[in-house]
């Protein structure tokens, strides 16, 4: 689950990309399940000026819901946070 996620993260990934890569910092957080952690992600990229191209990934059981749903997701973030930011 998401335990075994973090630990991948911090004792498996960033210990090889910052062997690769020394001068960056590869930081694991652990949000839990459901939306936390497509939130952090999403604020962490916001926050570095990152406004470019996602990709969205699950199990899509009906592709054309699931994805709209995944956008109103994506573009209710980025709302609430451009107005956090800009007050």
């Amino acid at each position: 689950g998401d335990v075994n996620m973090l630990a991948l993260g911090q004792n498996v990934l960033a210990p090889g990309f910052h062997e690769l890569y020394p001068n960056v910092t590869v930081a694991t957080v652990h949000t839990g399940p459901g939306d936390a952690g497509s939130r952090l992600i999403f604020e962490k990229l916001l926050a570095v000026g990152y406004n470019e191209r996602m990709s969205v990934e699950c199990r899509w059981n009906d592709f054309e819901t699931e994805c709209r749903k995944a956008l109103e997701f994506l573009q209710a973030i980025n709302d609430e946070l451009s107005k956090t930011r800009s007050a």
